[in-house]
């Protein structure tokens, strides 16, 4: 689980996201353990990529995967107390979660 914040790029003027994990201690939240964290992201990319390239022979495009970019954002200011985070692109509109890496699911399949 991670805490999401809303994060705006006076430079480039884009949205963002930023999260950071819950239960995290600063001890063991550094690059090393995000770069293998960001790997495993870019290989899930590549993998539904591939998906929607084979789907959309089939299947109409309404069925094909959508994986934000991910990337790491460093924040500069020395009063923070941790200095990197988690980035994706911002998604305007409603957001609905079906499920997540710990096997938490919605719908009628749930219960």
């Amino acid at each position: 689980m991670r805490y999401a914040y809303y994060m705006y790029d006076m430079g480039t003027m884009d949205d963002y996201v930023v999260k950071l994990p819950k239960n995290t201690k600063p001890s063991l939240y550094n690059l090393d353990v995000m770069k293998n964290d960001m790997e495993a992201m870019f290989i899930c990319y590549h993998i539904v990529s591939d998906f929607n390239e084979k789907l959309i022979s089939y299947y109409d495009s309404k069925f094909l995967i959508e994986f934000v970019h991910a990337f790491v954002v460093e924040i500069l200011s020395p009063d923070t107390p941790y200095k990197y985070f988690y980035g994706e692109n911002f998604i305007n509109g409603i957001y609905e979660k079906y499920n997540n890496n710990a096997g938490w699911k919605t719908g009628k399949d749930s219960q």
